[in-house]
């Protein structure tokens, strides 16, 4: 393990399999309840996920999980995702009573810093509405790139039976019993989704055609008639008037190199 950095009276270090749980405390307080449910954050075996990535070497993971400590207490968090060339910031919260104090700032550095110096570009996602960490990431140098609309849909029976096929659920029911998510792919006579399984309440797609797909809305329908659907539409790409928008997320990104500056 790397060295652990000391900020005052915060230690900042990579994260142990034992502080798996309050990773998900302090991320999920980031979120309100209604939309903590749309990430895997507000499952119920996120810590399970989170704590088996923890105990692999860091070479078995995408993922990396860095935190702040003060008083043997997890003060803030950040998970970073890797890519081929790319770092992928998919969380970082900072517990209500710490911020103002530059912890994350200091926090994303050391994550950075740890993960190596392979990578030239990070890029996250931030909900339009979170002006405070737009605001953030906006000094940091991050620039808008490209806009998603988070849609939700009822599912409704369909009126004639819808011709699919499933790929990949038996390993989908094992997955969302221990962590109460899962992915599965459903294939219909127009296209394959990679669909996802959030919770009880949520079926996620990524493929805005899905929307105009009567055969995958009758197959989640048939597969689980208690969820509702969840679909993240480019924004270029969203003409549908199908259901109500929850969200919209801005896909930020700056270079690497800039970032660690700004933030030295």
């Amino acid at each position: 393990m790397k060295s652990a950095l000391k900020v005052r009276d915060t230690v900042i270090r990579r994260a142990v399999e034992s502080e798996a749980a309050e990773i998900v405390r302090v991320i999920g307080e980031g979120f309100d309840r209604a939309r903590q449910e749309m990430f895997i954050y507000g499952c119920s075996g996120a810590a399970a996920y989170i704590a088996d990535h923890l105990a692999l070497p860091h070479s078995m993971s995408d993922s990396t999980y860095t935190v702040a400590v003060e008083q043997g207490r997890i003060v803030a968090a950040a998970e970073l995702r890797r890519f081929r060339d790319t770092l992928f910031l998919n969380y970082i919260a900072v517990a209500a009573s710490t911020r103002s104090r530059g912890i994350a700032g200091e926090l994303l550095g050391k994550a950075i810093r740890d993960v190596g110096t392979t990578f030239s570009v990070m890029m996250l996602d931030v909900f339009e509405d979170n002006a405070v960490a737009r605001g953030w990431y906006e000094r940091l140098g991050f620039e808008e790139e490209a806009r998603t609309i988070w849609r939700v849909l009822d599912l409704h029976r369909p009126m004639t039976q819808p011709r699919f096929y499933v790929r990949g659920y038996p390993q989908a029911e094992a997955a969302q019993l221990r962590f109460g998510f899962s992915q599965f792919e459903v294939i219909t006579l127009r296209n394959s989704y990679s669909v996802g399984r959030l919770g009880s309440e949520w079926f996620r797609i990524t493929e805005p055609g899905g929307l105009q797909d009567s055969d995958l809305l009758g197959a989640l329908q048939s597969i689980d008639p208690s969820r509702r659907l969840l679909a993240l539409v480019p924004k270029h790409a969203d003409t549908n008037a199908l259901g109500s928008v929850a969200a919209v997320a801005i896909r930020m990104r700056t270079s690497l190199d800039d970032l660690l500056e700004r933030l030295a």
